[in-house]
């Protein structure tokens, strides 16, 4: 299965975003920068995340199609590995603003 979104970004063209399974493959493609260099980018996060919001041409539809292709794929799995580690790092930065109120709060007796 293929899906195509265009999503609106930074270029005065919208991005071209790709998704393609083949069995148990899944692969992502996106125009931007980010996508070009082989980088994840936040195009296609946010497509993976259920977001239909940014779509230059409105895909409600592909994005429901997207979230029942995910499941039992690698990509799936990668990315729920990047969702977990930005949950960590938001627990992480909360601890540490609560540890250095607390320092704050002693050293001022």
């Amino acid at each position: 299965m293929h899906l195509t979104f265009l999503v609106a970004g930074s270029a005065a063209e919208p991005y071209r975003v790709e998704f393609l399974r083949d069995g148990d493959r899944l692969t992502a493609l996106c125009t931007c920068q980010a996508g070009q260099k082989r980088q994840a980018c936040k195009h296609r996060l946010s497509l993976m995340a259920g977001y239909a919001t940014g779509l230059a041409v409105e895909n409600a539809d592909g994005v429901s199609a997207l979230a029942d292709l995910l499941p039992g794929t690698e990509l799936h799995a990668a990315y729920q590995r990047v969702v977990e580690a930005e949950r960590a790092a938001a627990a992480a930065d909360k601890a540490v603003s609560l540890a250095k109120k607390e320092l704050s709060r002693v050293m001022h007796g």
